[in-house]
């Protein structure tokens, strides 16, 4: 590691990590919110976080100011009466006497200081974010500036100068009976930031802004206010209460996030109490900090948590096989890993409480120590006894149990609570007592077992790498097909049935794709593109099921069973077609099912109803092949290691119940996880053989035009680089809309069409091309189409509803086509089974499966998912459905006629209203 990196690890990469983490969050639970939403609540959250770290910079800043006026007169007439060393030995006596050493004069930077690693954290996770490359009302794409005046071939960017303004103001507020070499250096300060922020990514811009923004409200608030902690804790209190009422007001929903959610904004509601009932305690005689030895509690207790976090955990996980964390990527040694954790935790864990404690005057440092002491050993009791079945964890930080990462019984819920109580109340009998002296000798003691408990781990780490890297072979020569064994057994005399479902791949895209690639026409002859369909919902836990099980299982269907839990009618849909094609004789499979029981994972009793069928995991099995394959190991992939476990251990210290949201929420997208499903489709043609005795049904489920991931060109492989900046490809691309998601989703799609294509020559080559009907087809789209908002009013909400359906019947070979009929991926059902001979009765309900002619006749009613998380469905059984987040969709959906607001067409069609719907 070199000393940029191990700089940056200490000081910087936990405030970024947080940063990611809010970000991440926001997107992933709040998706419907936009990007411009995530870096509202980042800037919050990282302002709330570190106003107490400003409040005391600005403490210890006044302190300096006030010490140098009284010091001033006495100082200047010194300097005035005497020169060279008598002068400055007269002036170190006089600073001696009145307790002030001149180094103090730092401190009158300490709150640009403080300022710096939030800018620079910032700045490096924003500035490298493939998120922003979505647009913002006038700005087309938050990844580029703003350029939002034009002026000739002159564009002026605003945001920095909005920015600037505001801070400019806050500085004259704050800085109203400062000296005037301070007054000076405020705007000046304002104007270095429009120069290093003006060409940032107006996304970036726009978090500095809203920075800028609060700053300028805090220093109001603190400037005309006699008492403006006061006025600060009202105010959040108000908001928070606020936005609770508003909610229970509007009847939301409480799925398990949002429960959480309401539960966070209701512990700034509760500050003032806490506050008075802390200063009447803080005055009881007997539980008095005074002459409390602070230090060492503090001291021992970050050791303890950095210990825990950075070396005992990393070498628990690390010594289980340490020859899957040796030579990735350039790292060779897996104590890398360990010494990159140990870094970022002692930041995390000592030096940034440390500094705090440091800048902080007496009064506060006992009650800093005594919060690390509770944060140490609750960390320690999350770890050893509130801890989850994590499962097979990869060497990227992922859990294998998911299910029991969500699942907190009470032990966990209320176990780390009533553990910090028992801390508060023991404290408070060791100062009772006089024996508060002891507590720091029992943290010292608590490091010496993180430690003893990590050394034998190290020990074997050290001494299986060691005889490992002996006998290790270079990964580049490993053969790129070795360890592929067929999953997908296709019959060369009978009859084919693939349906291959790409998430969140999209029609409109192809006709420029095969434009792009004119090779694709000939490995997609015989298909027929439906670039007029729609899907029933904008996210796969509701768009997906009528994929699976044609119109019985539209969100509107499904709420009528209203009776049955909804993981139940979900999995009905999913196993509609594998059991109708397993019961008349073909051998069918599966590969990744998707919410079974709202679990995320193969749930023991989903495939009762369908046991000849054979299930088949895919995603991440061949990463590693294509990684070693491709040569793609020396660029990244260590890194990835690094971030991955990193904050694996971070959350195996968390209070339980949050873990799950954590893990979910907390990680950005990148190529890993792109490649977990691109490599799939990468190596179809070797995972295919035609050795089937009899007719075949496959279901192949895939993700890749699903991630937001950069490519590269020319034919959108994946990197190992975790982010990339959008506005730097697609430079080749014939695809016209060159800004945004648009682009990067474009590239994905891309990427599977093209990797599906050379699966299709493969079968070709096979002979089993003509004998198999295959149908491609996706469950939903992505916001702010411009096919849909250029020309429309602005409305984000159509792109989501819009979704890829591409089929080949048995021995068709004609050149590729394109029909317009208005379709919905339900019809997707129908063309499997259409003219095989096959029983076309839902099994589970008795009911004759629908072509969709009825259906789509006046049109088909869609709905925005008010929720994208299973977990908050699994005792549901209804989809919450909101009349005014709908839409009644007809005919041409590239005409905004046909898309009818839901609220207003139920004002002629009051039949129309669907089970559960709230208005």
């Amino acid at each position: 590691m070199s000393f940029s990196n191990f700089l940056y690890t200490l000081v910087f990469s936990p405030v970024e990590h947080i940063i990611e983490a809010v970000f991440y969050y926001i997107r992933y639970f709040f998706p419907t919110a936009g990007v411009a939403a995530a870096i509202v609540g980042v800037s919050l959250v990282v302002n709330f976080l570190s106003l107490p770290i400003y409040n005391i910079a600005e403490f210890q800043q006044l302190k300096e100011r006030d010490m140098k006026k009284r010091l001033s007169y006495r100082s200047s007439r010194i300097r005035k009466a005497f020169k060279g060393e008598e002068r400055f030995l007269i002036l170190s006596a006089y600073y001696r006497l009145n307790h002030y050493n001149p180094v103090y004069a730092l401190r009158e930077v300490a709150s640009v200081l403080v300022q710096v690693p939030f800018f620079i954290a910032a700045y490096h996770f924003l500035s490298n974010c493939t998120e922003l490359a979505a647009s913002l009302g006038p700005i087309k794409s938050l990844a580029k500036p703003d350029s939002l005046l034009v002026i000739g071939s002159f564009r002026l960017n605003l945001l920095p100068v909005l920015m600037t303004v505001m801070n400019v103001i806050s500085g004259i507020i704050y800085t109203r009976d400062a000296p005037l070499r301070e007054k000076i250096q405020s705007p000046f300060l304002a104007l270095v930031f429009l120069f290093l922020l003006y060409g940032s990514p107006s996304g970036l811009v726009l978090y500095w802004t809203l920075n800028s923004l609060f700053s300028l409200a805090k220093n109001a608030v603190k400037s005309f206010c006699p008492r403006p902690w006061i006025v600060v804790e009202l105010c959040v209190s108000f908001v928070a209460l606020a936005v609770v009422a508003v909610g229970v007001y509007l009847n939301i929903t409480l799925h398990l996030h949002m429960r959480f959610f309401y539960i966070f904004l209701l512990v700034p509601a509760v500050i003032p109490v806490a506050r008075i009932a802390g200063a009447k305690l803080s005055r009881m005689k007997a539980l008095s900090l005074d002459g409390f030895a602070s230090w060492p509690l503090l001291f021992f207790s970050c050791l303890a948590a950095a210990l825990l976090m950075g070396l005992a955990l990393p070498s628990s996980l690390i010594s289980t096989s340490p020859e899957e964390f040796a030579f990735l990527g350039s790292t060779d040694s897996p104590l890398s890993y360990i010494a990159s954790s140990l870094t970022f935790a002692a930041g995390l864990c000592i030096v940034w409480p440390m500094c705090i404690f440091g800048m902080a005057d007496r009064r506060h440092r006992p009650a800093i120590a005594i919060t690390m002491l509770i944060i140490a050993v609750t960390m320690i009791l999350n770890v050893f006894v509130f801890r989850h079945d994590y499962g097979y964890v990869s060497v990227t930080g992922e859990v294998e149990s998911l299910n029991g990462l969500r699942e907190s019984g009470p032990l966990r819920v209320f176990g780390p609570v009533l553990a910090v109580a028992v801390i508060l109340l023991l404290f408070a009998l060791f100062l009772f007592v006089r024996k508060a002296r002891w507590i720091p000798g029992i943290m010292a003691s608590v490091c010496v077992a993180l430690l003893l408990y990590a050394m034998p781990k190290l020990l074997h780490i050290h001494t299986t790498f060691s005889k490992y890297r002996q006998t290790h072979v270079s990964i580049h020569e490993e053969k790129d097909d070795g360890g592929l064994e067929p999953i997908i057994h296709l019959s060369k005399t009978g009859k084919n049935v693939i349906k291959i479902f790409l998430d969140k791949s999209m029609g409109v895209f192809v006709p420029y794709i095969m434009r792009q690639f004119p090779e694709l026409l000939e490995s997609y002859r015989g298909f027929t593109l439906y670039p007029n369909t729609v899907s029933f919902s904008n996210f796969t836990i509701e768009g997906s099921p009528a994929l699976f099980g044609g119109y019985e299982y539209s969100p509107a269907e499904i709420n009528k069973r209203k009776e049955e839990l909804l993981n139940k009618k979900t999995n009905e849909a999913q196993l509609l077609l594998p059991r109708i094609f397993s019961e008349a004789g073909y051998a069918v499979t599966i590969t990744d099912p998707v919410y079974t029981s709202y679990e995320n994972g193969l749930d023991e009793d989903f495939m009762q109803d369908c046991p000849d069928a054979k299930v088949v995991r895919t995603s991440g099995k061949y990463s590693k092949l294509y990684v070693r394959g491709q040569q793609l190991a020396d660029t990244g992939l260590d890194e990835l290691v690094r971030d991955g476990i990193i904050r694996f251990f971070v959350l195996q210290c968390l209070y339980p119940p949050l873990r799950y949201y954590y893990y979910i929420g907390g990680q950005s997208s990148n190529s890993a996880g792109f490649i977990d499903a691109y490599s799939t489709l990468y190596y179809l043609p070797s995972l295919t053989d035609t050795e089937a005795t009899r007719d075949t049904y496959m279901l192949l489920y895939n993700k890749t035009a699903h991630d937001v991931t950069v490519l590269e060109e020319p034919d959108y492989h994946p990197g190992m680089s975790k982010r990339g900046d959008p506005a730097g490809s697609g430079a080749d691309t014939v695809y016209p809309y060159q800004s945004g998601n648009d682009l990067v989703f474009y590239e994905c799609n891309a990427a599977a069409l093209l990797q599906v294509g050379k699966w299709l020559d493969a079968l070709k080559s096979m002979g089993v091309y003509d004998n198999t009907r295959i149908v491609i087809v996706g469950d939903h789209g992505a916001k702010a189409l411009p096919h849909f908002s250029e020309g429309f009013s602005v409305n984000d909400d159509y792109g989501w509803f819009h979704t890829l359906l591409m089929v080949k019947d048995f021995g068709a070979d004609g050149d590729f086509m394109l029909d317009d009929s208005f379709m919905t991926n339900a019809d997707s059902v129908w063309m499997s089974l259409e003219g095989l001979g096959l029983d076309m009765t839902n099994p589970y309900t008795g009911k004759r499966l629908s072509d969709g002619k009825k259906e789509k006749a006046g049109g088909v009613n869609v709905f925005l998912s008010l929720n994208a998380n299973s977990s908050g469905y699994i005792n549901s059984t209804q989809y919450p459905i909101d009349i005014n987040r709908g839409y009644h969709v007809s005919d041409d959906i590239y005409k905004e006629s046909n898309w009818v607001p839901f609220a207003r067409w139920i004002q002629n069609h009051p039949e129309d209203i669907p089970e559960g719907a709230a208005r």
